[in-house]
C-alpha cells in the first residue's frame, strides 16, 4: 500500500478533472490511498473565498467539497505545518 498526499496544485487539478491526472489516479493500485491535509483544504477554500459571488465561485465550492469529502484529511505535526 502506498499513501498519496494530495498537495494543493493536484486538488485543483482533480476539481478540473484532468485527464492525464485522471489517467494516472485510475493506474494505482486498489490499496494505494490518496489523503489531503488541512494546508490544503485552507488554501483551496481561501482561493474560492477570493472569487466574486457568483455561479463560478458556488460551482467551485460544490467540486471541492465533494473532494473534500472524498479524501480523508491526513492529520500533520506542528513541525510539518511549521515547514509548509
Amino acid at each position: 500500500m502506498t499513501t498519496y498526499l494530495v498537495e494543493t496544485s493536484t486538488f485543483s487539478h482533480m476539481m478540473r478533472q484532468d485527464k492525464k491526472l485522471s489517467g494516472r489516479i485510475g493506474s494505482l493500485m486498489g490499496s494505494d490511498r490518496l489523503f489531503t491535509c488541512p494546508i490544503v483544504t485552507g488554501e483551496i477554500m481561501f482561493g474560492i473565498s477570493e472569487l466574486p459571488e457568483g455561479q463560478r465561485r458556488r460551482n467551485l465550492e460544490a467540486k471541492a467539497n465533494a473532494l473534500f469529502e472524498a479524501l480523508a484529511s491526513m492529520d500533520i505535526s506542528t513541525a510539518t505545518a511549521k515547514h509548509c
